[in-house]
């Protein structure tokens, strides 16, 4: 989210896994591997954010601006060298931030009988 500058997923999906995007307006996607994500609106499925390998940044997730998205493509109209859709106006969003990993507790000890 540009606004609050905080990330609602940070990691890999594996084969089959998804994901839903919150309602939350503001969404921003920053992704690599851009044409491997099957995105859907209200489960109808658009063409793919970018190249199989591609990263994109700055895409609105907001589901009128993917769908505008869709539409500029069906058009022929050129969409921005970052395979982005047209920035929305507003704050950009900041770097990524990692969620912490739980810390690791080793099981306790029990002493061997007869010590």
């Amino acid at each position: 989210d540009g606004t609050t500058k905080t990330s609602v997923m940070t990691g890999t999906l594996g084969a089959g896994q998804s994901f839903t995007v919150p309602a939350d307006p503001g969404l921003l996607l920053w992704t690599g591997k851009a044409g491997a994500l099957d995105v859907t609106i209200g489960g109808r499925p658009i063409p793919a954010l970018g190249g199989l390998v591609e990263t994109v940044k700055n895409v609105s997730l907001a589901p009128a601006d993917l769908l505008a998205r869709q539409a500029a493509r069906d058009a022929g109209t050129a969409l921005p060298a970052t395979g982005a859709a047209p920035a929305p106006t507003g704050p950009k969003p900041i770097a990524t931030i990692p969620v912490p990993k739980p810390a690791v507790v080793p099981p306790p000890v029990t002493p061997a009988p007869g010590t």
